[in-house]
């Protein structure tokens, strides 16, 4: 579940906003509130205004920054991401970060980057207390890459894997990347939830009934996320007519 996502500098998007899926505190219909969460969150939302006024471009943010995470750059030296065209300032960095549920646990997961290199790179597991580092990435002005990491790992293999993927990591690419694709152990929910993130679109295509029945698991989640919503819809059923 999306909860926050910030961005700034991509495609007609120029200083930073932020969408929140979080109750107001003057909410009065409890309906609209999805209760399965320590954090009240609205199941739904709605993002209206003038034609041209940057509302697809805002949903094309969030899919270009989970693109990037499993796809990396084009040019391994260089970054091209569609950023605000009418920005004078070439270094300002583009930003993405979501805040999301996944597993029952809350992360927040973002980057900053450039063309030239990823920036900043961070990953946050919220807790009631504060905020759990898991790890924090910088790169340094001479491309040399700082990783600070939080200590869940246990063994000198981890330490060495970790060592190995930071050492694997360029500048124009995401560590989290680099873990993806050395097929970490470390950061199933995070990984799981963008692998799972779905944007659609007005042209995009749903497949048919029958396909979200043969899938039992897909089939349960869908079930789940209709009674969640509130839609009285609790089974499917296939059956053949004759006309």
């Amino acid at each position: 579940m999306l909860i926050k996502f910030l961005c700034q500098n991509i495609y007609s998007i120029n200083d930073e906003i932020e969408f929140r899926m979080f109750r107001s505190p003057t909410r009065v219909l409890k309906n609209h509130v999805y209760n399965s969460t320590k954090i009240k969150v609205l199941k739904s939302a709605i993002m209206y205004g003038a034609n041209a006024s940057g509302k697809t471009n805002f949903v094309k943010a969030i899919n270009i920054g989970r693109d990037f995470i499993f796809g990396g750059p084009n040019n391994p030296n260089r970054i091209d991401i569609p950023i605000f065209k009418f920005e004078s300032d070439e270094n300002k960095n583009s930003l993405f970060e979501y805040t999301f549920l996944s597993n029952s646990c809350y992360y927040i997961y973002g980057y900053e980057l450039n063309q030239k290199k990823v920036v900043k790179e961070w990953c946050y597991k919220l807790t009631s207390k504060k905020p759990k580092l898991l790890f924090e990435r910088e790169t340094l002005d001479d491309n040399t890459i700082f990783l600070q990491k939080g200590d869940f790992t246990e063994t000198k293999k981890e330490e060495n894997f970790f060592d190995f993927c930071l050492d694997a990591t360029r500048p124009t690419q995401l560590f989290l990347t680099t873990l993806i694709n050395n097929n970490t152990k470390h950061f199933s929910d995070v990984i799981s939830w963008f692998k799972k993130l779905t944007i659609i679109y007005p042209e995009s295509k749903f497949g048919n009934l029958f396909t979200i029945i043969a899938d039992n698991n897909f089939y349960q989640s869908f079930i789940e996320i209709l009674n969640d919503l509130g839609i009285d819809i609790d089974d499917f059923d296939d059956e053949s007519f004759n006309f």
